[in-house]
């Protein structure tokens, strides 16, 4: 299971034409802010793990259409979701909200 993603960039150049990621099922407490920098991502799939936040920059990610967040310790809605404008299906379900 993955804990902690690097807070730093990765080298995105291979990266940026992700349409999918999907980082479920692990024990992650944060999001690192250079997930904004996966411009084509479609489809983020982050359920069952401990987020409780998102950074600001996810709202960089402008042709995010699915957001899975099922299954973490949000007790509101992250203001940054309300920024994804193409963003047809959310995720909650098994959250504190």
């Amino acid at each position: 299971q993955i804990r902690k993603l690097p807070t730093e960039a990765i080298d995105t150049l291979d990266f940026k034409s992700l349409s999918t990621v999907s980082f479920a099922g692990n024990s992650i407490t944060m999001l690192p802010s250079w997930i904004a920098e996966l411009q084509g991502l479609r489809e983020l799939f982050l359920e069952g793990n401990d987020l409780s936040a998102l950074p600001m920059q996810l709202s960089d990610c402008m042709k995010l259409e699915l957001l899975n967040l099922s299954s973490n310790r949000f007790t509101i809605l992250p203001d940054v979701v309300c920024d994804l404008h193409y963003l047809h299906t959310l995720h909650l379900a098994n959250n504190r909200l």
